[in-house]
């Protein structure tokens, strides 16, 4: 199944994401440059393949980190030649052979070959994706590029590095009822969302019992005079549960009947920390307003055991077998560097010694005082160590 995504393919719930590549080892341009800064571990194990030429189109190459994984698609062998149908259909053919082997259930596709010169995505390279990709039984995401030209902008390419490499916590549903009853009391009125040419209409939200009350929570939606919408506290634990798991989560899928009054959950749910509203399709040309479910982070504790594998374009039986990263020396967290002995500024020169009296004083010349002596080269004193194994620190912009 495919589920069409207008957003950042970083903030994916799926636990494997798809890096474009070519086959020399460099990850300069478009989502791998993003790659490559998120996962410099993963660059290290991609460059080895490709340095000693075991890394072609047709192959995948699998890095399983501690908490997501990437899969490297051949598009192109060079990095200046072009992206071909052909390239990318081999790569969605081996994945279309293999996935069950690695128990790959959901997976994030970037739009592969998308603003490629000479290339009609949706002519071209659209119809090979879905067909390849559909039939699975799995859930497969399809990111879009944003629309907006200020999405770009806005990325905190510092805090989604923390966020794919960190652990994720959970929202129960007390959580979730505390934030939303505390964000409702400071939300005067609401905008329904808008799709199919639908006008947008004004309502409020009372948040009623829960926690403190000895009553049940629930919500009830005031539109006009309409009759007041009533989702009882069964119905909210439920659609909690199911947005939580479907992490992009369309208004049709709601449960208990929660489905008619998505235009207007849709920016209930919004008003949390956690979900934010996101354009989502079943088919390419057709948005719906839906939700994404951002989890938060566990702590701040990482692990660092990550395995790659090759997957060859040739039809063995067997799994492939697993290569290491290339060893590499631990991040410098923090670098001291030696003292060096100084002459001190304060210190006095030896007194001299007296001659014994009647000897003969030498006679000496005076210093003179100005001198062109020869320019001695001096080390600099803020010269930095070696930056081996150092992860690259990107400036971060604040993020959408």
């Amino acid at each position: 199944m495919i589920t069409y995504v207008f957003d950042d393919m970083f903030y994916s719930p799926a636990r494997v994401l798809v890096n474009p590549v070519n086959t020399v080892g460099t990850m300069g341009t478009w989502l791998s440059k993003d790659f490559k800064r998120f996962f410099p571990t993963m660059f290290l194990a991609y460059q080895e393949l490709c340095q000693t030429d075991r890394f072609d189109v047709g192959n995948l190459m699998l890095f399983r980190g501690a908490h997501r994984w990437v899969l490297n698609l051949p598009v192109k062998r060079h990095f200046r030649a072009a992206i071909t149908p052909d390239n990318i259909e081999a790569g969605l053919k081996k994945f279309a052979a293999i996935y069950a082997t690695y128990d790959i259930t959901l997976i994030s596709f970037p739009a592969l070959g998308y603003d490629q010169p000479g290339l009609d995505w949706n002519a071209e390279i659209r119809p090979l994706m879905e067909a390849y990709l559909r039939p699975l039984p799995i859930m497969v995401y399809l990111h879009m590029p944003a629309t907006n030209g200020d999405e770009e902008k806005t990325r905190n390419m510092r805090a989604i590095r923390n966020w794919l490499n960190s652990p994720h916590g959970d929202v129960d549903f007390e959580a979730f009822w505390a934030q939303l009853t505390k964000r409702l009391q400071k939300t005067d009125q609401l905008q329904s969302t808008v799709s199919n040419g639908e006008a947008s209409v004004s309502f409020r939200v009372k948040a009623e019992g829960g926690q403190d009350n000895q009553t049940r929570a629930s919500l009830r939606i005031l539109v006009g005079d309409e009759r007041p919408i009533f989702v009882p506290e069964t119905s909210l634990r439920d659609l909690w549960a199911y947005v939580k798991r479907a992490g992009y989560a369309l208004p049709q899928n709601f449960p208990a009947g929660l489905d008619q009054y998505g235009a207007y959950l849709i920016p209930i749910l919004a008003l949390l920390d956690t979900v934010r509203p996101v354009k989502l399709a079943l088919r390419a040309n057709e948005s719906l307003p839906g939700l994404h479910y951002v989890r938060p982070l566990a702590s701040q504790d990482r692990t660092r055991q990550v395995t790659a594998t090759l997957i060859r374009s040739s039809t063995d039986s067997k799994p492939p077998t697993e290569s290491k990263p290339p060893t590499q020396t631990k991040p410098v967290t923090e670098t001291k560097l030696s003292a060096v002995s100084r002459p001190a500024t304060d210190s006095k020169p030896p007194t001299e010694s007296k001659p014994p009296a009647g000897a003969v004083r030498p006679s000496v010349s005076k210093v003179p005082t100005e001198t062109n002596l020869p320019a001695v080269s001096t080390p600099s004193t803020d010269s930095k160590p070696p930056e081996a194994g150092k992860p690259t620190n990107s400036t971060p912009n604040p993020s959408a």
